[in-house]
């Protein structure tokens, strides 16, 4: 048995280089596109991450900046303008209900905000890994604390301005003063601000 006809033999050579060559396109075709599709992904999954965190860190200087606008803006007759005057009511008590009334509508409107903030904080716990408990609790800590200190101090202050003395310590006086009206240093601005730094530092991975 001979060899075949030397053109056949480079026809049939060639024939089979270029299945080769095919399938050998086709598999660098597919390792493209696995590898891009893993770069579309990971791309992808950091973009996710990136709103996540962009988002919930926005909230919470939001509510930072809304809870220090509570605290420290001057209240305004038309805050309480919708409050229903009790008929015994002499010129201290009305003004400090007055006040009252006013700084807890702003207090409950915080409430909208902070619902965003605990669903960007769920959103992050999903996304990014991170306890939402642990970010949301000194939002809401200060809030609580904020609100449950405001009845008191008014009351308190209803209190003395009838009896002529205080029902509880100056020190204590001085405490629900502060959380009321803002300080740069009251028990729920450094709650606020610790938990606006911690945030930050947890979130700087995603942000960059």
């Amino acid at each position: 048995m001979g060899w075949p006809p030397f053109d056949r033999w480079v026809t049939e050579f060639a024939q089979m280089f270029q299945q080769i060559a095919v399938g050998l396109a086709a598999i660098g075709t597919g390792v493209t596109a696995f590898f891009a599709l893993r770069t579309w992904r990971a791309e992808l999954e950091g973009k996710t991450q990136y709103d996540v965190a962009r988002r919930l860190y926005g909230l919470a200087r939001r509510y930072s900046f809304e809870f220090t606008r509570m605290q420290k803006a001057l209240v305004q007759p038309s805050e309480w303008a919708d409050r229903v005057h009790q008929d015994d009511e002499d010129p201290l008590t009305t003004a400090n209900r007055n006040d009252h009334h006013a700084r807890g509508m702003r207090a409950q409107q915080l409430v909208p905000i902070l619902q965003e903030l605990r669903e960007a904080a769920w959103e992050a716990d999903l996304v990014l890994m991170l306890d939402d408990a642990t970010i949301l609790k000194p939002f809401e800590d200060a809030w609580t604390t904020y609100y449950s200190n405001l009845g008191r101090y008014y009351d308190d202050m209803i209190f003395a301005a009838h009896a002529g003395a205080l029902r509880q310590s100056v020190d204590e006086r001085k405490r629900r003063h502060s959380i009321v009206v803002g300080t740069d240093d009251d028990e729920v601005t450094v709650l606020i601000r610790d938990g606006l730094t911690r945030l930050k530092q947890q979130l700087r991975p995603f942000i960059h």
